[in-house]
């Protein structure tokens, strides 16, 4: 069968051929990227292989504008209700559905509570019947939910929304099949390619003077709590691509982020690990959706936003959680704090 698939296989030394030249050896290879997207979403990414790969990674590095590389349609949902977005190809203008698109995308939410609540679970919706996995970014409550293990999503179900923001995920959570989030990732995948060329790096911590003994920020069973003073710079501690970034977060307004307990987020996709961290109580965010992180880049701030560290005596800290993704089952399970330790702890102790 070949070598074994390894998405941070070394770049072809024939990288800089024409697009034209690629399309003609993928299309002798006899495999398409949507195909292997396909494949490599009902497999399993990680281990699997594949006599195309070298050829697919030749082509450019996709961005989530990037129409080129939509994904197929994700198993088991309807087909996509909207039309993609095309150009004229004589005037170079927007076609008339992609000006509708357009339209709907930016489409002003309602100011009525309920209103905007069924605003965005129909925008989720949407967005996962489109099957385009790239688009799904423009929806935080979706990335939210996508990104909630299993546990919690089962626990919203079952106790009920605390807020806005959980009554939307707990109506989007019935459509997060473990095929949607394999669909996800795998288009994920696929834009860290070329970016991600070499074996994994080694991790840093989050930010210095990393204090993880025991006892400290244990205010979570499956995340934890390391504090510090405001304003420090909190780096990425992997590798990745953001999936979600919002710092817009306002003490009186429920709907100006996703998670109006976690305040101004990023959450980060880590292909080599299938893992998702997540940095809640940014003050700043320095980063947007679809960025592809080095390891150590720059996240933001450390703050005191979200509606229990906002209180007097409760900021100076980073809320971290890490959660994975099962990439043949398709289920989301949490690290929980004792775990979490242990990883910052050999982390602390590989980069003194």
């Amino acid at each position: 069968m070949g070598d074994k698939f390894s998405p941070f296989a070394e770049v072809p030394s024939n990288v800089g051929i024409t697009r034209k030249d690629t399309e003609q050896k993928k299309k002798k290879a006899g495999l398409t990227r949507r195909a292997f997207l396909k494949e490599a979403a009902a497999l399993g990414v990680t281990g699997s292989t594949f006599m195309g790969l070298k050829k697919l990674l030749s082509e450019p590095e996709p961005t989530l504008q990037s129409r080129d590389v939509a994904p197929s349609k994700v198993p088991g949902v309807k087909p996509k209700e909207i039309a993609p977005v095309k150009q004229n190809p004589k005037t170079g203008e927007e076609s008339a559905s992609a000006k509708q698109d357009s339209e709907i995308a930016e489409e002003k939410p309602p100011e009525g509570e309920r209103e905007r609540i069924q605003f965005e679970i129909a925008r989720a919706k949407r967005l996962i019947q489109s099957g385009n996995a790239f688009e799904m970014c423009e929806s935080p409550y979706l990335i939210g939910a996508l990104y909630y293990s299993d546990a919690f999503l089962k626990k919203l179900m079952a106790q009920g929304a605390k807020n806005p923001g959980q009554e939307i995920i707990r109506a989007i959570a019935p459509l997060i099949t473990p095929e949607l989030r394999q669909h996800y990732t795998s288009a994920l995948l696929d834009k860290t390619w070329l970016s991600f060329q070499t074996p994994s790096p080694h991790m840093v911590p989050p930010f210095d003077h990393l204090d993880v003994r025991p006892g400290k920020g244990e205010n979570h069973p499956d995340a934890i709590d390391l504090f510090t003073r405001e304003g420090t710079s909190v780096q990425a501690v992997s590798r990745g691509v953001v999936v979600l970034s919002e710092d817009t977060w306002k003490k009186n307004n429920q709907f100006s982020t996703s998670s109006f307990e976690g305040g101004n987020t990023v959450i980060v996709y880590v292909p080599d690990t299938s893992e998702f961290y997540r940095y809640c109580h940014l003050r700043e965010v320095a980063v947007s959706a679809g960025t592809v992180l080095d390891v150590g880049q720059e996240l933001g701030t450390v703050g005191n936003t979200g509606a229990n560290a906002v209180r007097p005596g409760h900021g100076n800290h980073l809320h971290l959680e890490i959660n994975r993704l099962d990439k043949t089952t398709g289920a989301m399970t949490p690290i929980f704090v004792d775990a979490l330790r242990k990883r910052l702890s050999s982390i602390l102790a590989s980069s003194m």
